[in-house]
């Protein structure tokens, strides 16, 4: 019988030892119930105390039957003790690592991997408390990307995730494992670059610019991107992380809309970018009561007046803008298929008039989003019923972006309107890089060149040799090119001397109202009939 008590107190014992370690874990965890544990802590170690003093009695003193049952509750209590010790470690452990990765997510962007925007703002508060200690300026950046929407509308959302899945890298290779990538939103992004000058900033940007120029592969479909970065610099242009942010963004607001590429913090951009707070309404507004108009201007093929282009423009307080300046606001406000239709509305009551004295082509422009839509074909078929427009009269132009995001539902709507008789044509060719192989697959029967083209054409030869080329390989994809942009006597004598004579320009004709279009067209349609 002592023998038996003897062991199984000596069990106890070993596992109230065994429960020392998890015990003082525990207590040391700082948590709000530390004082407590500590406590279970000490008691433990009285534990051990008690058990020795009740093996030094069993082994010098016969044990009885009620020794023998005290044996066993205290072999069983130190058991017990040891495995709600280990149990409550293990919990504690798994609790401490779910709240740890809750945090680390609550910090981290779950597409990209990167530090979000909650995590930028605490980079940079503590990146602003550590320039307390020293007098190295720091610089932050703010990106976004151009053409991201496009591939979001034409492929999908899915495959804009994966767009930015591998912008990531490349951004992130760029910069040092000092500096600080984060995602902010949508296909924004920053960059908080520690001990770096404007300079050194300047020239981070451009090898992003760089980076970001390089063609994506994505689900077989070729994806051409660029990124608009604006810059401040810490204290110069804030000393607080939502002013730094908040000029920054303002920065880069700018170099997209100006097509900078990157573009360095001023005060002046602030009246800029406060005008711009006030355009979404303004905008809203003018398309409520369609105060949105279109301008026309002429085409030429071999001295021979072949279309009028409608062009949109938006009279403002601060001036007419023309489309540029505004239809990316519109597409983001998800204005643009109502835009659409004012603008078939318009053009065609028109040319339905001027169709019955003259006999060239009427050319607008159609966002791809909304041609994508059997909403678009149907009503456009229902427009030019009602105007008495045949569709053979009729060129579509559409934005070079088509050839390197084109989904399936584009591609069906393309053969839908070239079957209806349209003429199909992309516009700005040439500036996002499209080649001419990729118009092998659409039925576009018009190239029209973008207008930098003809910038300075005369004295630009690389330009020349552009426009010659591209007029080569129309000329073999049986395509008609249009130069756009040609905007001095000078520019349309040298295209003459090139033997390219279809363009479009004020060097003809600049854009002119319905009102004075028809005044034109009375002075001038048989000099080019």
């Amino acid at each position: 019988m002592n023998n038996l008590s003897i062991l199984l107190v000596i069990i106890g014992l070993i596992f109230l030892l065994l429960a020392i370690a998890p015990a003082h874990k525990i207590s040391c965890y700082r948590t709000g119930q530390a004082l407590g544990w500590r406590v279970i802590y000490a008691l433990i170690l009285l534990f051990i105390l008690g058990y020795s003093f009740f093996l030094h009695h069993l082994i010098f003193e016969p044990a009885g039957f009620v020794d023998t049952i005290l044996s066993i509750i205290l072999s069983s209590g130190g058991i017990f003790v040891f495995l709600v010790l280990r149990m409550s470690l293990s919990s504690i452990i798994s609790l401490d690592t779910i709240a740890f990765e809750h945090e680390e997510q609550s910090l981290h962007d779950i597409l990209t991997g990167l530090p979000n925007r909650k995590s930028l703002f605490i980079t940079l508060d503590n990146t602003i408390d550590a320039q307390g200690r020293s007098e190295d300026a720091f610089a932050v950046m703010v990106m976004d990307l151009n053409g991201f929407k496009a591939v979001n509308d034409t492929l999908g959302h899915h495959v804009g995730d994966l767009v930015l899945q591998l912008i990531s890298p490349r951004l992130k290779r760029e910069i040092r494992s000092t500096d600080s990538l984060c995602r902010m939103g949508g296909d924004e992004f920053a960059v908080v670059l520690p001990q770096t000058d404007l300079e050194q900033a300047i020239v981070v940007a451009q090898k992003m610019i760089v980076a970001c120029e390089e063609s994506l592969m994505i689900e077989g479909h070729e994806v051409l991107l660029g990124i608009s970065i604006g810059i401040a610099v810490y204290p110069q242009h804030g000393d607080t992380a939502n002013r730094l942010i908040q000029v920054a963004d303002v920065a880069m607001y700018h170099a997209k809309r100006s097509g900078s590429g990157v573009e360095v913090y001023r005060e002046s951009y602030a009246q800029d970018f406060l005008l711009e707070l006030s355009k979404p309404h303004q905008l809203q507004q003018a398309v409520v009561n369609n105060e949105l108009v279109l301008y026309y201007q002429p085409i030429l093929i071999a001295s021979k007046l072949v279309g009028l282009e409608a062009l949109l423009y938006w009279p403002t307080d601060a001036g007419i803008l023309p489309a540029k300046d505004f239809m990316p606001l519109a597409e983001r406000l998800g204005l643009s298929q109502k835009i659409t239709s004012q603008i078939i509305d318009q053009a065609l009551s028109k040319f339905s008039y001027w169709q019955k004295s003259y006999s060239f082509q009427l050319h607008f422009n159609i966002f791809i989003k909304d041609m994508a839509s059997n909403e678009f074909i149907d009503s456009l078929q229902s427009e030019l019923i009602k105007f008495s427009v045949p569709a053979s009269r009729i060129t579509l132009e559409m934005s070079e972006g088509l050839l390197h995001s084109c989904s399936k539902e584009i591609h069906h709507s393309l053969k839908q309107l070239d079957a209806l008789g349209l003429t199909l044509a992309i516009d700005d060719f040439g500036n996002s890089g499209a080649g001419f192989m990729l118009l092998r697959d659409y039925p576009i029967k018009e190239i029209k060149l973008d207008r930098f083209f003809a910038k300075n054409f005369e004295n630009e030869i690389s330009s020349q040799g552009i426009v010659q080329a591209a007029n080569m390989f129309c000329h073999h994809l049986d395509l008609s090119l249009i130069v756009d942009g040609v905007s001095t006597q000078a520019a349309l004598d040298c295209l003459n001397t090139l033997g390219i004579d279809s363009y479009q320009g004020a060097a003809l004709c600049p854009p002119l109202t319905a009102e004075e279009m028809d005044l034109w067209l009375a002075d001038h349609y048989t000099e080019f009939k």
